[in-house]
């Protein structure tokens, strides 16, 4: 999570598939917005802007907790990234 602070607007990155790591997509970071928690986030996004419509924003907390502990969260925060994928 500590990598994600110092991401930038304007910066490229690049998503592998796990399975193969053969398959990419690009991505330019348009915005980063920085919040202390996951309740944060999910009180200032619509679910479907963050994720699924099957998913509400309890069932989206326990997934994320899955990734990422109590402790990273406290000393690191979360970081909203926003893309643009329609890269040429």
């Amino acid at each position: 999570m500590k990598k994600r602070r110092k991401l930038k607007i304007g910066d490229t990155l690049i998503f592998l598939k796990r399975s193969e790591e053969k398959e990419s997509i690009k991505a330019k970071v348009i915005n980063l917005e920085y919040f202390n928690g996951l309740e944060e986030v999910v009180n200032n996004y619509e679910m479907d802007r963050i994720i699924t419509k099957d998913y509400n924003k309890e069932s989206y907390i326990e997934l994320m907790k899955r990734f990422y502990s109590d402790e990273e969260i406290d000393n690191y925060g979360i970081v909203v990234i926003s893309f643009d994928i329609n890269l040429n």
